[in-house]
């Protein structure tokens, strides 16, 4: 299965989440290879705090460390330049995109990722930021793309400013950051849609309708590769959120992963997850 498919995880600062994150991974697909980008930026590296926890599927990760030294958002040790080191460093027909808190629970999701593109799509991914019925961007929790396509346009997951000719009206990630923004200020009812955080629509009103209204000057992780393949008329699926995967949310805040993993997944101990090394305590898990 993983011939064509290139697993790709960004690994940031806190152990416990990618640890957990592989080791769930393997659990369901012990053949499977990963990619594991360090973007740690030597605070917590892969080789010394990840690899040593995996067991006998260490072996089958491929460590790239990117030596970035810019962090911020639009950085090259951002997400989405940690996803572009691997996009240059891969011979695989398919990058499969993961966050270091994308928790598989069960066999089928790779499958049926691999069996859309079988099928003819180039590109498919966790939907977010919904506009009526459909999706307007992606979540990169959880994709799957062409690396031939990737490479031929040569685009960048990095997060990018819009440009004037990029604000058109008709842009869906437009509409649904000036609809979100509008019913926030109405005092309307917001629900929590994958790719944002869990405490999105618990903020302030004030804060959510700024927030809103900021996303409609950039590009978010991956929406120019969305942009840029849906103009060029590439085949794509925007999903709903799959059974086998839960997208638990924090691995830049290993506080917050633990909370939103004891609401997100109550039935499973984290600890089942991790080594003795790495277990929670009790008042840790809550």
């Amino acid at each position: 299965m993983f011939d064509d498919t290139d697993i790709v995880i960004v690994h940031y600062k806190f152990a416990r989440p990618t640890v957990v994150t592989l080791n769930a991974l393997f659990r369901h697909y012990p053949e499977a290879e990963v990619t594991l980008v360090d973007n740690s930026n030597g605070i917590c590296t892969v080789a010394d705090h990840v690899v040593p926890h995996l067991g006998p599927c260490a072996p089958r990760v491929r460590v790239l460390v990117n030596e970035a030294g810019d962090e911020g958002p639009m950085g090259s040790l951002s997400h989405g330049g940690g996803m572009d080191l691997a996009r240059r460093n891969t011979d695989r027909r398919y990058l499969l995109s993961m966050e270091s808190d994308t928790i598989v629970l069960k066999r089928g999701g790779i499958e049926w990722l691999e069996d859309l593109m079988a099928r003819g799509y180039d590109y498919a991914a966790l939907g977010q930021k919904p506009i009526g019925d459909e999706f307007a961007s992606f979540s990169p929790a959880l994709g799957i793309f062409r690396v031939d396509l990737l490479k031929a346009y040569d685009l960048s997951f990095r997060r990018r400013r819009r440009a004037p000719e990029d604000s058109t009206p008709d842009d869906p990630v437009i509409r649904h950051h000036l609809l979100a923004a509008e019913q926030a200020e109405l005092g309307l009812p917001l629900t929590y849609p994958e790719g944002k955080p869990p405490d999105t629509y618990q903020r302030p009103r004030e804060r959510i309708v700024r927030t809103e209204l900021d996303h409609l000057h950039y590009f978010d992780t991956g929406e120019w590769v969305h942009h840029c393949l849906r103009r060029k008329g590439y085949r794509y699926c925007l999903f709903p959120p799959l059974d086998t995967v839960c997208h638990v949310w924090g691995s830049r805040d290993e506080k917050l992963f633990l909370m939103h993993f004891r609401q997100k997944l109550p039935y499973l101990d984290i600890n089942d997850l991790l080594p003795p090394a790495l277990h929670v305590p009790p008042e840790g898990i809550g």
